[in-house]
């Protein structure tokens, strides 16, 4: 009966633990940029402090091919690395994942940029965000 109760009490406090540390984890808006007319072409950038993940969302009404650049730029003690991509949008929305070079850095600076063009006007909207 001791054994029981000692394994219940182990159980009940790993997954309480568990549970402090996924609370922990919050996800934060770090850049944003929208823009309204025929031709498109707008920045959004921030920084995020000892970030997990860096996403990178895109939508745009009417749907249109969009062009997508980012850069980060992570510090890790005295280091700092550098990573960049390019890729294009069929005009579906977009949740994409962009890479730290780091993993698990102190600190990330992002900056994507989109750039496209509608016939007869249109919006889109590129959100950053960072998982701490």
């Amino acid at each position: 009966m001791k054994r029981t109760v000692v394994g219940v009490i182990v159980v009940a406090l790993l997954l309480v633990d568990a549970g402090s540390s996924q609370a922990s984890v919050s996800k934060e808006r770090i850049g944003i940029c929208e823009i309204h007319g025929t031709f498109l072409g707008c920045d959004a950038s921030g920084k995020a402090e000892h970030p997990r993940q860096l996403r990178l969302r895109l939508w745009s009404n009417p749907s249109y091919p969009l062009s997508v650049d980012w850069t980060t730029v992570c510090f890790k003690w005295s280091g700092r690395r550098r990573r960049e991509d390019h890729f294009n949008s069929d005009g579906e929305r977009i949740d994409r994942r962009i890479e730290m070079a780091y993993w698990r850095p102190d600190r990330c600076r992002v900056k994507a940029s989109i750039t496209g063009g509608f016939g007869e006007g249109g919006i889109a909207k590129l959100i950053l965000s960072a998982r701490v």
